[in-house]
């Protein structure tokens, strides 16, 4: 998921942020107001209570983004958008699962037809320029049940691939990824800011974290890996942009940022694979 948001006297670049929904919006939204943006692509969830029928799914995406600071965000800035489980349906669900009264057939066709109707398939690739292309997947139409036994004859691919019961899926994706040159995985379901880059294939991730701080969860501060370059539990997003020191050789910087804007990190590309 990626969002566009830069200061003011940087290049316009695109950067991703996690969706969550306090009382008046997204705090990172209205904290950004000297911050450029031009494209962002976010991820979503429904906040208490609970949309448990067609029509009160209905309401709450009425809801959500008639909140003042996403009213006054989207008024002004166009995005491109993933979705969540939880726009699908409910926490970590697939096909055959119900939620109160909506079937996970039903929770689909809600957000696809009626929600977001702005593409079919609900995958797809952006180009920006003559160096930079986005890979948009989806992620929650396609997949098997997260109870199927891992390994390669799975119909489709589960929730976390950084979880060891999705190993084969995980070993697999990060070897088909890294295979492509310049390939850098953005995440947008996670809690927490991180960059990590995965030594045996090479391959970088980097995680935006929550629209807010009162949404971190899922991993311990401090608790840093071998593969990890960065590691922040805290709310903020993710912010990139593409500039050229000279005509010939593009130049991509992506930072974390906290809900204000504020950079955390910086980290510049193309640079040395860890892996190779």
């Amino acid at each position: 998921m990626l969002k566009s948001f830069l200061p003011c006297n940087c290049p316009p670049g695109r950067a991703s942020m996690r969706c969550l929904g306090p009382a008046r919006g997204h705090p990172d939204e209205s904290g950004c107001r000297t911050i450029r943006r031009e494209s962002p692509t976010r991820s979503g969830i429904k906040p208490d209570p609970w949309a448990l029928t067609k029509d009160l799914m209905r309401f709450k995406w009425v809801r959500i983004f008639s909140l003042p600071v996403n009213r006054d965000f989207y008024s002004r800035t166009t995005s491109y958008f993933i979705k969540d489980h939880h726009d699908t349906l409910a926490n970590d669900c697939w096909p055959g699962q119900t939620y109160g009264a909506v079937s996970f057939a039903e929770g689909v066709k809600l957000f696809n037809d009626e929600q977001f109707p702005s593409r079919d398939p609900r995958y797809a690739h952006i180009r920006w320029g003559r160096d930079l292309e986005i890979w948009i997947l989806e992620g929650r139409d396609y997949r098997s049940a997260n109870t199927a036994p891992d390994g390669p004859d799975r119909a489709a691919k589960g929730d976390n691939h950084a979880n060891e019961v999705f190993a084969w899926e995980g070993d697999e994706l990060r070897t088909r990824l890294s295979a492509i040159p310049g390939v850098i995985v953005l995440c947008g379901d996670r809690h927490w800011q991180y960059a990590s880059a995965e030594p045996e294939s090479g391959l970088w991730e980097f995680g935006c974290g929550p629209g807010s701080e009162k949404h971190e969860l899922g991993w311990k501060p401090g608790n840093e890996r071998p593969e990890h370059r960065f590691l922040r539990v805290a709310g903020g997003f993710l912010s990139g942009s593409l500039a050229y020191p000279t005509p010939d050789q593009p130049r991509l910087t992506l930072c974390h940022r906290d809900v204000a804007g504020e950079e955390k990190s910086r980290f510049v590309f193309p640079q040395p694979s860890p892996g190779k």
